[in-house]
């Protein structure tokens, strides 16, 4: 009886073995590799318990708030979500429409908000020319940004601030731009690499609403610019590495 006791336990360590590495699927070996494909995130991530597996693995590393996005996912329009039946008075015909999951994650669900945010958007912007900027930072700095996320909203204050700076520096009077800001935390590798778009105005308003037209800012009088912010952040923060 003993003998069996001990055997049972074995054979299923046999069986997780032979799941988990039969399960094994290697990461992609360019990027691109998925481009054009039908997929859905929440395809990718329940095919072959890709999600469980990943869950097995880093599970300590899973932020409560990055868990609870992709369990909303993957529910998206499932049963446990709900759905509402519409019927045809005339045929008695049933239609039933499943209910979303409004997750950021989602492929439907966040691209319909996406659509949204950027018609919003739109609305809102000047009906003036534009300029699109990348601000990056450097390589060294990517573990202090991946550990601490309160930086984040520094890094995005410091352009906000070079850019009016630089913009106030050029027309010789203190100016404030139209801009959208957004951060990206990844790169196109998929790999964590911090950076900013901006999409600002071409000049800025002075103090009393009027507006100021620069249609050239010089890169490295910006770069410069957005050095000495991230490092005013770095002093008040105290960030240890920087530039």
């Amino acid at each position: 009886m003993e003998e069996l006791i001990v055997f049972i336990p074995f054979l299923f360590l046999l069986f997780y073995l032979q799941v988990t590495q039969g399960a094994y699927l290697p990461p992609p070996t360019k990027v691109g590799q998925f481009c054009g494909s039908k997929l859905s995130v929440k395809q990718i991530f329940t095919h072959n318990h890709n999600w469980d597996r990943y869950c097995l693995i880093h599970g300590g590393e899973i932020r409560a708030v990055e868990k609870r996005e992709v369990e909303k996912m993957m529910s998206c329009k499932g049963p446990d979500r709900g759905y509402f039946v519409y019927q045809c008075p005339k045929c008695g015909e049933i239609i039933e429409k499943s209910l979303g999951c409004n997750s950021r994650l989602c492929s439907d669900c966040d691209k319909r908000y996406t659509d949204q945010w950027a018609k919003t958007l739109s609305r809102k912007m000047f009906n003036m020319p534009h300029r699109h900027a990348v601000m990056t930072l450097p390589d060294k700095l990517r573990p202090v940004l991946k550990e601490d996320r309160k930086l984040w909203k520094v890094v995005m204050d410091s352009a906000i601030k070079a850019l009016n700076d630089i913009l106030s520096y050029a027309v010789r009077k203190e100016v404030l731009a139209g801009a959208i800001i957004v951060l990206h935390p990844f790169g196109r590798d998929l790999g964590f690499n911090l950076h900013i778009h901006l999409l600002s105005t071409e000049g800025g308003f002075d103090k009393s609403e009027k507006f100021i037209h620069k249609t050239i800012i010089h890169y490295n009088a910006l770069r410069r610019t957005w050095q000495y912010q991230e490092r005013s952040a770095r002093n008040t923060r105290k960030v240890g590495i920087w530039y």
